[in-house]
């Protein structure tokens, strides 16, 4: 509850419907300011910490609240970046095969054949 306003001659009184809210205002603003002012605050040490990776994430939140997230150039790098991911997987067995081969090969040449 709201305290009791004073009046010039020493009376109370129950503060108006528009007191009450700008006083809602107010306090509201207060909290607003002081949550802009932590945030401000974690921001500037981040970015101290890592002024690299903060410019990328503000690149990327930019890039998707700019609508970039459902395009063909996201579509290729998303397809790009798999496939990139799929190599340390697919170059050990394909380095494997190839060393086969390349043993199979000099084994024949070190044998003779009979003609």
């Amino acid at each position: 509850m709201s305290a009791p306003y004073s009046e010039g001659n020493g009376h109370h009184r129950e503060p108006t419907p528009a007191e009450k809210m700008r006083a809602k205002v107010e306090e509201t603003k207060q909290q607003a300011e002081s949550v802009a002012e932590a945030v401000t605050s974690g921001i500037t040490d981040k970015v101290i910490e890592n002024p690299y990776g903060m410019l990328a994430a503000a690149f990327a939140v930019g890039y998707v609240v700019g609508g970039g997230l459902f395009t063909k150039t996201t579509a290729r790098v998303v397809q790009l970046g798999a496939r990139l991911a799929m190599i340390p997987q697919v170059r050990e067995p394909l380095l494997d095969l190839a060393e086969q081969a390349l043993d199979g090969i000099l084994q024949n040449k070190g044998t003779p054949q009979d003609t």
